[in-house]
């Protein structure tokens, strides 16, 4: 054995701690809340793999492609992303979210067959983030209330992601799993309350793929969750949910030749379940606040390329568009600002002495949105900013991404 490889179980361990620790992610750059880039190759394509059953960074996306790989395999990598968003308030003055702006993404995906016909993965990724945070006095419709004026609003969630595929001929594969999904922190701070919490829940989720010669056809689904979160808002002990929306992808890949592949994918993000946070208190039930989304279900349309220039060598690009499900009659907030948003990204594989090393970038443009209600809002308890003027304004945001990862197969 070359010195400079790990034996695969020692190697499985090392990764799988270092990445349980660095996973801090805490923003979002696909709609809503929910982050869709779960490894290098899926930055480079702009996240069209889930039909995708010869590049190891698409099995985050589809485990049923687990089944086609003929060897174990690690695929590990770390993204650096960085997201600016600002706002030109109604009455007020331009002001940035000074909220953290910069994060490291880590992700990870372990794999191996356990007979011709059965083979176990794990992915470790973080799925839904988020984090704006505004300044004391940037929103002129409070009134300088403090107890009122949004302030930081954070959530990180890492999901543990393990499933077994089934081999049930040479060109058709299907996998089940599970999601544990641990909420780690939660913020729904005001400018002078701290409303924090964390918690945890599971759901399960289904994939197949299909090789069908030149044409590949892929599916992949992640039930909802809701997930109980325990906390506190200032020293009173509350209790709450969060709702993690399902996901369903469909992709149709066409190998064109030899060396050029071309997928194109659907997303479909259920966030209509994302309706309303509401906190009581733990011990009366007592409701003490609550916030109204009504958000609607959201598609994104991908499209990824992949040509390989040589046989250790493959280039990438991609280009996709995400809806926000902040559409129709759901109420805006400036602590999830959302539009739609166009992604691009290119890519590179390079195979060296059996390692694969990836690099890949994604540019995010959000579209300009200005927000403008006839709903007047008057500070007071109890009273809805969402959907009102308190939040009219103009906002901007745009982010990158740029990822680093290495592949090893067993």
């Amino acid at each position: 054995m070359n010195a400079f490889c790990l034996n695969k179980h020692s190697s499985s361990i090392l990764i799988l701690l270092f990445t349980s620790n660095m996973i801090i992610c805490n923003h979002a750059l696909a709609s809503g809340f929910r982050i869709t880039e779960n490894s290098i190759a899926g930055i480079a394509t702009s996240n069209a793999l889930v039909a995708d059953n010869i590049n190891t960074g698409a099995l985050a996306y589809n485990p049923a492609a687990m089944s086609f790989h003929k060897e174990g395999n690690i695929v590990a990598g770390l993204t650096y992303a960085t997201f600016n968003l600002s706002v030109i308030p109604a009455g007020g003055t331009k002001t940035d979210n000074i909220g953290k702006d910069s994060f490291l993404l880590p992700n990870l995906y372990i794999m191996d067959h356990i007979n011709h016909n059965w083979t176990w993965g794990l992915a470790i990724n973080t799925p839904f983030g988020l984090e704006t945070k505004w300044p004391d006095n940037t929103f002129p419709a409070f009134g300088g209330n403090n107890a009122l004026e949004p302030a930081l609003t954070k959530l990180e969630v890492i999901n543990y992601n393990p499933n077994i595929a089934w081999r049930l001929d040479d060109n058709l594969s299907v996998a089940f799993g599970l999601d544990y999904y641990d909420v780690r922190k939660a913020n729904l701070n005001s400018q002078s309350t701290i409303i924090e919490g964390s918690g945890q829940h599971h759901g399960w989720n289904i994939a197949f793929l299909h090789d069908m010669g030149d044409l590949d056809f892929g599916f992949s689904y992640h039930s909802p969750v809701s997930v109980h979160i325990d906390g506190t808002l200032g020293v009173t002990a509350v209790t709450s949910s969060i709702e993690l929306p399902s996901t369903m992808q469909f992709g149709l890949r066409y190998h064109v030749n030899d060396k050029l592949a071309v997928e194109i994918d659907l997303d479909r993000t259920g966030w209509s379940s994302m309706k309303s946070i509401v906190i009581r208190s733990k011990n009366s039930g007592r409701l003490l606040t609550s916030s109204t989304h009504n958000w609607k279900d959201a598609n994104a349309w991908r499209l990824g390329v992949s040509y390989d220039f040589n046989s250790n060598t493959q280039l990438r690009f991609g280009y996709s568009l995400d809806e926000t499900p902040q559409k129709g009659d759901a109420l805006y907030s400036a602590r999830t600002p959302d539009t739609d948003r166009q992604t691009f990204s290119i890519g590179i594989a390079q195979t060296i002495s059996g390692w694969t090393i990836e690099a890949g970038y994604m540019f995010v443009i959000l579209d300009d949105h200005t927000e403008y209600s006839n709903t007047g809002y008057t500070p007071g308890p109890g009273a809805e900013p969402n959907g009102t003027s308190a939040y009219n304004g103009s906002y901007e945001a745009e982010g990158h991404m740029l990822g680093l990862g290495i592949n090893k197969k067993f």
